[in-house]
């Protein structure tokens, strides 16, 4: 009888662990657009932004979500997404679409989505608005910032 009780606890536990993350997937829903207002990179603001287009649903157990980023009419790339450690850390990863790519297939913001990509603290989370700032960055140093709000 306490075997059971001690397994009920414990998957308890683990299923309102897991829905922490879902809750928070759940504000970046499929066909949702955010206006990218800011990036920083080491204090300075840049000049790309443009539009986070979510494309996948966000049933996070099945895989892992993606957006499509426009920015300037020509330029776009495609990004897998993720909330982790409750909704404290949020993963984004650029995403090839190409088997045989070459420099000259990407443009600027396929270079720029590589560069931002990694791990970033939730430093906001509302359901208009969200705040990322850089935790681990595999292919930078820099502090990055990133600033979104939700289109209506």
């Amino acid at each position: 009888m306490k075997q059971i009780i001690l397994i009920s606890i414990v998957l308890t536990a683990f299923l309102i662990s897991c829905n922490k993350e879902k809750r928070f997937s759940k504000r970046l829903q499929k066909g949702e657009t955010w206006l990218v207002q800011e990036i920083k990179i080491d204090g300075v603001a840049q000049s790309i932004k443009g539009e986070w287009k979510i494309t996948s649903d966000t049933d996070i157990y099945e895989e892992v979500p993606q957006l499509t980023w426009q920015a300037q009419d020509t330029l776009d790339a495609v990004l897998e997404w993720q909330f982790q450690d409750k909704g404290k850390t949020f993963v984004l990863n650029y995403f090839i679409t190409c088997d045989n790519c070459d420099g000259e297939d990407l443009d600027a913001l396929d270079y720029f989505a590589f560069e931002i990509s990694g791990k970033y603290d939730v430093e906001q989370h509302k359901r208009k608005e969200m705040k990322f700032i850089s935790k681990a960055l595999p292919n930078s140093d820099a502090v990055v910032e990133i600033s979104i709000e939700r289109i209506e």
